[in-house]
């Protein structure tokens, strides 16, 4: 008989959806093919139900939530008929079926079971089920018989455990290749019992493993094992074997058993070749592989093991055995060219392999147990002789226990090493030293704190020091990873000083962004208006807080009439000094901030903004001008940070050529060049904080290892030809601008250099000192004179001195407060450059606050009792700023993170600090809002008052009028 169903469907069908039974020993041939049964698992149906006398062939078939997908039982049959078993199953799908497969076969006199290219899936792991279930009972009718099975290229997810269980006397050949088994879950244990030959006893085995197990009859023995007496030669039992198991090229990962995670294997020779295990987990015995007690010949060849993870978590339930073998097999085991790893660390040892009580034990030393960075491996090679009844004979035999553990370093300590082994012989023996500081030791893993950097200062032994990292740099490692350091972003390299291959810097902040999103041209047009614009503003320097002032308090103006000649300079003065306080406030509150400004204001996003672009940051266009160019590095971006000084000098130079090319087309005079030196002295006054800090920035250099590198670009080792460009560049000009502007303004207000020899004198400082002491030298006495200077230098001296009292015969005057003010960056930019520790470094800091402070209420430099005040205000300011900053900078010195109940006070500091940083923008536009109010009232007021007299004229008119009356 012959049957073939193609291209059908079946659905939602009672009972079994095709069912064939066979009234014979021959039932014929069925075949189906590109067919689909889909049932409602409620339902309790059967995909196929078909006696193990056909000859079956599947193709293409998919079965769907059936409680059994295909069922072939051999029934009792009292004919005691014999038949060959053949069933293939070739690119099948089994899907949300409580039991996909089941043979239970009575006395077949051949068995060939061919399952190929098939997937077993499941949305429910947890139910009492499995996937494949194969089972043939010792043999009755027959005294011996043969089986062939093979899966080849099958996929098994979600599945409870694959049985195999061959009790019957012959030849068992059972292979799997190029199969998958993930995720497998099996918590329930499945019993068999076997009567002993010749005996009323039974063999009984249990099984309970995620995702196979393979059961065969007991081998025959071959030799007994037995060691003479008085002698200690390596001899163990043998046995014949006549079942084979083959699993070749097949993955076991993330299956989860009570007694075994992967695979459990009872007797018979069983060959593991180019099998991958990872992550299998069990809850009593073993995570892997778990060769139980009784004969079975196992061997390993070009495997790995792999264990990266500590625990599995299903639903309420946690699994953490995850030894790679465990075996109580009497049987002969081989390990060739195998690798058995653990990247795991724990506070308790754990096993990684373990024979408790075995036979004969090989490992090739090609075969390598390595344990998880951190982790010393132990050997307990406990083997030892055992007197036992073998084979009928009371005689000594050889037992071999061997168990390799893992055990991690103690609290506090660390190793960058791994134990490790070849062979039985443990190669790696690992010292653990005491965690460092910048970073933190868990379980024998090191890890950078956060903002922290390690490196490995000495090589014999291997020990790791940490430093500081600049700003958004680093991060600390996350949980479970096996680098102690890691970058932020797409940063790499030493100190993670530069970006990844495909990226370059951000002009304005620490990020990585791709070369494609560079931009090469938006950029440049940016800086142009934005220089042009600050440059203008200088030149011009629009009386803001005059006019605010008068418009405020316009009443006044028009109560004492024309003020007197001399208010305008005084004016004037009052706009100067708070511009030079505006500008050093912000440029000082950059320098005392812990970390980033950006990082302390990202609730008030415009307050980077104003803070930058008095630091000659232009932040209002970082979106657009992020990346101005492919391959822009830490240095190059520095550099052009303070480009932007010298981009503002060179637009007033072009601004003044402009304006004398349009006067001479126009034939008036030529423009002096007077208030153009002036503007350019201004810009260099104002930039010098931005041009100190770069230069310091790139001078400072971290010993790493041997060499000394360059902190802002670890991958930069010191010094380079422009370092020591820089350096002479420091000598010359960031150091004694401070005193050329001290002794140059005095000669300036005595008319005893010009504005040329200045201006000169504040580009190359160190030239013209050692000039001006030489002629000092030479003529002594040409410093005495206390005359005003040249008409000519007026606007030097205004920007300069203009805002500062000068002397007279009680005082010898502040003329020299701008170089105060330089003293003041030089000295808070040499602290934040060069002393490492942040705690140290920010009392210093504030401890400098506080001496400036007491500085400026002694002497009190500005004419105006206003401008002193805001001066006032904004030192106090930057005491609250550095204080507020010294418990963040001492956190960061002591490698502690921001948690725990106090964070609540950091974080109300924080916002103390931000109110600080909002004085002046709150300020200008209290005035502006102010003005406004005022002028509105100016408008108002009249046409009230020429209202009322008019009402009142009416009234005084309507009265009279009765009167005569």
């Amino acid at each position: 008989m012959a049957l073939s169903v193609s291209r059908s469907s079946f659905k939602n069908n009672e009972g079994s959806s095709i069912s064939m039974k066979a009234p014979n020993s021959n039932g014929g041939n069925i075949t189906i093919v590109d067919t689909l049964i889909a049932n409602n698992l409620k339902r309790s149906t059967t995909g196929l139900s078909i006696s193990p006398k056909y000859l079956l062939k599947l193709v293409n078939v998919s079965i769907v939530q059936a409680h059994y997908g295909l069922k072939m039982i051999a029934l009792a049959d009292p004919r005691r008929e014999v038949y060959p078993v053949n069933i293939a199953v070739y690119n099948c799908t089994f899907k949300d079926n409580t039991y996909d497969m089941l043979f239970s076969l009575r006395d077949p006199r051949s068995v060939r079971l061919m399952i190929q290219n098939t997937v077993f899936t499941s949305n429910e792991t947890w139910k009492r089920s499995y996937a494949i279930r194969f089972h043939i009972p010792p043999l009755k009718k027959l005294n011996t018989s043969q089986a062939v099975i093979g899966l080849e290229n099958n996929t098994f997810e979600f599945r409870p455990s694959t049985n195999f269980a061959l009790f019957f006397h012959g030849n068992k050949t059972l292979w799997i290749r190029r199969s998958t088994f993930r995720n497998c879950v099996c918590l329930y244990r499945e019993k068999w019992a076997v009567p002993r030959s010749g005996s009323s006893d039974s063999y009984f085995y249990e099984t309970a493993t995620g995702a196979l197990s393979i059961i065969t009859s007991p081998d025959t023995p071959s030799k007994s094992g037995c060691v003479q007496p008085n002698t200690r030669d390596d001899t163990h039992p043998l046995w014949t074997y006549h079942s084979d198991v083959i699993i070749e090229n097949t993955i076991f990962q993330d299956n989860t058993g009570i007694m075994a995670g992967a695979v459990s294997i009872n007797n018979g020779n069983i060959t593991f070749q180019n099998c991958v295990f990872r992550d299998n987990f069990g809850i009593e015995l073993a995570g892997h592989v778990y060769s139980a007690y009784g004969t079975g010949q196992v061997l390993f060849k070009n495997c790995f093991f792999v264990r990266t993870k500590e625990s599995l978590k299903l639903r309420n339930g946690t699994f953490s055995k995850a030894t790679l073998l465990y075996s109580e097999s009497g049987g002969p085991m081989r390990f060739q060219n195998t690798s058995m790893t653990s990247f795991v660390s724990t506070w308790s040892p754990y096993p990684v392999l373990h024979i408790s009580s075995g036979g004969y034990f090989s490992m090739d030393h090609n075969t390598t147990i390595q344990c998880n960075k951190g982790s010393q491996l132990w050997l307990e090679n406990t083997t030892h002789f055992s007197s036992a009844e073998n084979m009928k004979n009371f005689c000594k035999l050889n037992v071999t226990s061997l168990k390799f553990t893992c055990w991690t370093c103690a609290a506090g300590h660390y190793s960058i090493r791994e134990g490790r082994s070849r062979g039985l012989d443990v190669v790696d023996k690992i010292t653990c030293y005491k965690c460092p500081f910048g970073a933190s030791c868990q379980t024998g893993i090191i890890t950078a704190d956060e903002n922290f950097w390690g490196y490995q200062s000495t090589k014999r032994p291997p020990e790791l020091a940490f430093i500081p990292c600049p700003d958004s740099y680093c991060r600390s490692p996350a949980t479970g990873s096996s680098e102690y350091n890691e970058c932020v972003g797409n940063r790499t390299s030493i100190l993670c000083g530069t970006c990844a291959p495909g990226y370059s810097e951000t002009l304005l902040s620490t990020d990585c962004l791709a070369n494609e999103k560079c931009s090469n041209s938006v950029y440049w047009l940016i800086i142009i208006l934005a220089t042009t614009s600050l440059a203008t503003y200088l030149l011009i320097k629009p009386p803001i807080f005059t006019f605010l002032k008068k418009q405020i308090l316009w009443f006044r103006n028009q109560e004492h009439g024309i003020a007197k000649e001399d208010l305008g300079d005084v004016c004037e003065h009052l706009d100067s000094g708070h511009l030079k306080i505006v500008f050093y406030f912000y440029q000082a509150a950059e320098v005392l901030t812990v970390s980033s400004t950006d990082d302390l204001l990202h609730k008030i996003n415009f307050m980077s903004v104003i803070i930058a672009g008095f630091n000659f940051q232009f932040r209002i266009f970082k979106e657009k001008a992020g990346c101005p160019f492919v391959g822009l590095t830490a240095v190059t971006k520095e550099l052009m940070l303070s480009g932007t000084v010298f981009a503002t000098m060179a637009e007033v130079f072009i601004i003044y050529w402009l304006h004398f090319g349009f006067n001479i087309l126009r034939r008036k005079a030529v423009p002096s060049p007077q208030r153009y030196i002036a503007t350019i002295i201004e810009i260099m006054l104002l930039g010098y904080e931005r041009l100190a800090e770069t230069s310091l920035k790139l001078l400072r250099c971290v010993p790493i290892g041997s060499e000394n590198r360059l902190y802002l670009d670890g991958s930069v080792t010191c010094w380079q030809w422009w370092q020591y460009a820089l350096l002479a560049y420091v000598i010359v000009f960031v150091v004694p601008f401070f005193f050329v502007l001290y002794f140059g303004s005095f000669k300036l207000y005595r008319g005893l250099v010009s504005t040329g020899e200045f201006l000169g004198a504040c580009i190359m400082p160190l030239p013209f000192l050692v000039y001006w002491l030489i002629r000092h030298k030479m003529r002594p006495n040409t410093d005495s004179s206390l005359v005003r200077g040249k008409p000519e230098n007026e606007p030097v001296l205004e920007v300069l001195q203009g805002p500062f009292r000068p002397p007279n015969d009680d005082d010898s005057g502040t003329l020299y407060w701008e170089s105060v003010l330089i003293g003041r960056r030089l000295i808070l930019l040499a602290c934040r450059a060069f002393i490492e520790d942040a705690m140290l470094c920010s009392v210093l800091m504030a401890a400098l606050c506080v001496v400036n402070l007491l500085h400026h209420l002694r002497k009190n430099p500005y004419h105006s009792t206003i401008t002193n005040s805001t001066e006032t205000v904004s030192l106090f300011a930057l005491v609250i700023i550095s204080l507020i900053n010294i418990p963040k900078a001492t956190l960061i010195s002591f490698s502690t993170s921001r948690h725990g109940p106090s964070i609540r006070y950091l974080q109300a500091m924080e916002w103390i600090e931000i109110c600080a940083l909002f004085f002046f923008p709150l300020w200008f536009c209290v005035c502006v809002a102010l003005a406004i109010i005022s002028q509105l009232f100016r408008f108002i007021a009249p046409t009230a008052i020429q209202i009322y007299r008019y009402l009142r004229r009416c009234h005084t008119t309507t009265w009279s009028t009765i009167d005569m009356r």
